[in-house]
């Protein structure tokens, strides 16, 4: 079973839910699976971002400021290319989600991720919960809803974390 997962999977884990310096094993577990983790290159972008004229800083003062961009390269994690007719499927969801940046529900990236999973037959993994009932507006929906419409399987961190035979 091979996953997309989501920037907040990341995000959170590493700075509230599974931080590394208690959960030291999750990570070098998730970086043992790091080959069924697929981080399209929007999502990629989202985690701990560098700008440009920091690139220069030492890796140190990486490692201080963007610890977990600097962990997922320094273990060899890497970023998926979104192909242009996944882009173009992409295009065409997000008109028909009314996605808006900002918004409630799904982003554009949340939408990639989702369609990119679709073409590839994964699973999407993310944090966001699902909503019980649909929201009036389409622009409301959130990932799970979106991956339930659309057919694509959609699991929380746990959910994949069994999945991938993960124990801490």
């Amino acid at each position: 079973m091979s996953f997309c997962v989501d920037a907040n999977v990341f995000i959170t884990s590493w700075n509230d839910t599974y931080p590394r310096d208690i959960f030291d094993s999750l990570w070098k577990q998730l970086t043992e699976c790091k080959q069924q983790l697929c981080i399209i290159q929007p999502i990629w972008n989202e985690i701990d971002p560098i700008p440009q004229h920091h690139k220069k800083r030492s890796i140190e003062e990486l490692r201080r400021e963007y610890p977990l961009k600097c962990y997922l390269q320094e273990n060899e994690f890497k970023f998926t290319l979104v192909d242009p007719e996944v882009q173009n499927s992409a295009l065409e969801l997000q008109k028909e989600y009314e996605t808006r940046e900002g918004g409630n529900g799904a982003n554009k990236n949340d939408i990639i991720l989702i369609t990119y999973a679709k073409a590839c037959t994964l699973t999407v993994a993310t944090l966001e919960r699902e909503q019980p009932s649909p929201p009036q507006n389409l622009y409301d929906y959130k990932i799970p809803l979106i991956c339930q419409k659309e057919g694509v399987a959609c699991v929380n961190p746990v959910e994949m974390f069994r999945q991938l035979g993960i124990k801490i």
